[in-house]
């Protein structure tokens, strides 16, 4: 039970850091990247040492959810709709790699001179694959997915005190939201509780030592040998 709570404790701890080295990594970069997009709206971030930081090439519109399973439950997505978008994403994918090839072999000065035509071009590329993904969906399941993004958009516009002023919401209207939040950040508490308990219960208690080393500080994950198994120190 103690290396339970110990494991849990950490588990959280942790994901709170992350969540707040995310929001603080997207007011201020601190490390030079270069990203290039894995799917229509998804990204891939790639260090590039010295070079200089390449803003994000933009999402194609609001259907990079569309990679998620239980989005497209939600849409009604058949098989045949499914594939097309994997080709159309993988097509995405590598048309924006081949325009980064070479980027880091230019000199400095002439990186972001680059960088910035890859952009504009990018900008174009987006229009072009949302025209394309949209000719695969149905007029209800882009509804559908409209729907979604106004959703999941929605919950963390409706926090931001900026957000509430320019639609002019109603001191009793924030009261409520605000309690909406908790109630939500509650449950999904609980429900984290109770998914990590169905987990740590399924492993060996040998799994469990590791994976509570795992969560201390200061360990180091290394890569798994052909044959071998994961270490970390």
């Amino acid at each position: 039970m103690v290396a339970y709570r110990s494991v849990l404790g950490a588990a959280m701890a942790a994901g709170w850091i992350l969540a707040c080295a995310l929001a603080a990594a997207e007011e201020k970069p601190q490390t030079p990247r270069v990203i290039a997009p894995a799917a229509p709206g998804g990204m891939v971030v790639m260090q590039g040492g010295a070079q200089p930081y390449v803003p994000m090439a933009p999402p194609v519109g609001g259907y990079y959810m569309l990679q998620m399973e239980q989005v497209q439950k939600e849409v009604e997505l058949v098989p045949e709709q499914v594939e097309k978008l994997k080709a159309l994403a993988k097509q995405y994918q590598d048309e924006m790699r081949r325009q980064w090839e070479g980027f880091g072999s230019l000199p400095l000065e002439q990186r972001t001179a680059k960088a910035q035509e890859i952009q504009a071009n990018a900008a174009k590329r987006a229009e072009f694959y949302q025209k394309q993904i949209e000719e695969i969906l149905l007029p209800h399941q882009l509804e559908a997915i409209k729907e979604i993004n106004l959703r999941t958009r929605s919950q963390g516009l409706l926090a931001s005190p900026f957000v509430m002023d320019q639609l002019g919401v109603s001191a009793e209207q924030k009261e409520k939201l605000n309690q909406f939040r908790q109630d939500m950040q509650e449950k999904m508490w609980q429900l984290q509780k109770e998914n990590f308990k169905k987990a740590f219960d399924l492993l060996t208690p040998e799994q469990r030592e590791k994976l509570q080393k795992m969560t201390e500080p200061g360990y180091r994950f290394q890569a798994v040998k052909p044959g071998g198994e994961a270490g970390g120190k």
